[in-house]
């Protein structure tokens, strides 16, 4: 795969628009078209920083320079991953013995939770192993546009703060939740807050594509600016320049579906069988409740 490039200097016009290519990023490779700009990785931190919080962190940046885990990373994540699923369920299986009545169905709830958890982290490192130098590329495409698309410094930093405020905001909801359940409810254990609070690391795959969506329809609109302001400009240089910017963003979109792909489709279907399966709880409630009276 070829990641073309332009550049202009400060004494140059549209006629003298540079094209030029360079290998795309392999593995464990650093190259010098690989450098992540500042305002892009302030962006990317806080999300950042949580995944590598719970070890599912898609990339790594080192010294400015995007390159994919390594092996040994992504399957000692997966490993921890297995072992606390492993503790939970173990876990859950010696409280269901003592939960009777109403009780009883919060273990159904639990084990649905367990079910869905456990596919969720096992589809966030599968992604993660299979879809590494795609999180790559994904991340160097938005760079090679928004470096030549000269985007504001102040759009950069309205993600950051956005991004920064969404992850404050998750971490806020999680611990008030948890601390609302440790006060006011008896049924639980330290493994089912951990196990809760982990469960973050979906949301903060959601933000995490909500981010790339929104600064891609940002690079769109660029672009489009770009070229209506430039309508009349008749030379091939700037025309296959652009037309490179217009197949970034297009790559950029493909290599986001892809690697979100699974995560939106188990979402989907979560969704729908808890929309089935609550309702069914609910009815149980109400014949327990009447079967009490």
């Amino acid at each position: 795969m070829i990641i073309p490039y332009f550049w202009k200097t400060s004494k140059t016009n549209y006629n003298e628009v540079i094209i030029g290519g360079a290998p795309a990023v392999t593995y464990r490779e650093v190259l010098l078209h690989n450098v992540v700009d500042k305002q892009l990785q302030s962006a990317l931190q806080p999300l950042n920083l949580m995944q590598r919080l719970f070890i599912c962190a898609k990339y790594s940046i080192r010294d400015n320079f995007i390159v994919s885990n390594t092996n040994t990373y992504n399957y000692v994540g997966l490993s921890c991953a297995l072992i606390f699923r492993f503790i939970l369920l173990y876990s859950l299986i010696t409280s269901i013995n003592q939960m009777i009545g109403i009780t009883s169905l919060l273990s159904l709830c639990d084990i649905d939770d367990f079910i869905f958890f456990s596919i969720g982290f096992i589809i966030n490192y599968y992604s993660n192993i299979v879809q590494c130098n795609n999180n790559v590329f994904l991340i160097l495409k938005v760079q090679h546009v928004i470096r030549n698309l000269k985007i504001d410094v102040k759009v950069m930093k309205a993600f950051v703060v956005s991004n920064w405020c969404y992850i404050i905001a998750l971490n806020c909801v999680f611990i008030s939740s948890n601390a609302y359940y440790c006060m006011f409810h008896v049924v639980g254990n330290g493994w089912d807050h951990l196990s809760s609070y982990t469960s973050i690391t979906f949301d903060i795959n959601i933000v995490y594509a909500s981010f790339i969506l929104s600064l891609l329809r940002r690079l769109v609109t660029a672009w489009i600016k770009e070229i209506e302001s430039n309508g009349d400009c008749n030379t091939d240089c700037y025309w296959n320049a652009m037309f490179d910017l217009y197949v970034n963003i297009l790559e950029a979109y493909k290599f986001l579906r892809i690697t979100f792909r699974l995560q939106v489709s188990k979402c989907l279907c979560i969704i729908i069988y808890s929309r089935r399966r609550h309702g069914s709880y609910i009815g149980h409630v109400y014949d327990i409740r009447q079967s009490c009276h």
